[in-house]
């Protein structure tokens, strides 16, 4: 809703990590042509509340991640998420922070998670530099707004995968999925 540059506009994020410190849950359903419906559900109690989709258990898996992203509340709750998945998470809030982080951790940094747009230095900024770093590094990228052709450039220089924001749990578990049996 807002103009490329000043921010993303996607409050769904900011929703989501509320919801999430309140131990509630958030379950979406879209359907093309139809619309989509958010169900949030916030308990009355200090237990935990319990997912509609019963049938979307996400993957565990182990290793680091290292999840790079402007806005805090995406930092949050993607690292609330990631953790949920089995991963040890690693934030930085900008480009240059992400691959200084890189530089000195690479080796023991699995994945990379990281916006495109962002302040100090861009997520395809960064990309390139942890690319020259490590040819080898998996980098999943992620937006709200991004033109395709900037996409496929990243692709074309091993870029590892795209999802566009927002997303959900279940959609992030399956990409990470993917891009690791895809170095297998």
């Amino acid at each position: 809703t807002k103009e490329q540059g000043k921010g993303t506009g996607l409050g769904l994020a900011t929703v989501y990590g509320a919801i999430l410190d309140h131990h509630g849950i958030i379950d979406v359903t879209s359907e093309v042509g139809k619309g989509t419906s958010f169900f949030m559900t916030l308990p009355c109690s200090d237990e935990r509340a319990e997912t509609h989709h019963k049938n979307k258990e996400l993957l565990q898996g182990t290793g680091r991640i290292l999840l790079v992203d402007d806005e805090d509340s995406i930092r949050e709750a993607g690292k609330y998420m990631l953790e949920d998945m089995g991963y040890t998470v690693l934030l930085a809030d900008n480009g240059k922070v992400a691959v200084e982080l890189y530089e000195s951790l690479h080796r023991e940094i699995d994945i990379v998670i990281m916006d495109v747009i962002m302040p100090k230095m861009s997520g395809s900024e960064a990309f390139y530099k942890m690319k020259s770093i490590n040819p080898d590094c998996r980098i999943i990228m992620i937006s709200g707004f991004t033109k395709n052709e900037d996409i496929q450039k990243l692709k074309e220089s091993g870029l590892a995968a795209f999802i566009k924001k927002p997303f959900s749990d279940v959609e992030l578990n399956r990409v990470i999925e993917e891009v690791l049996e895809q170095s297998e």
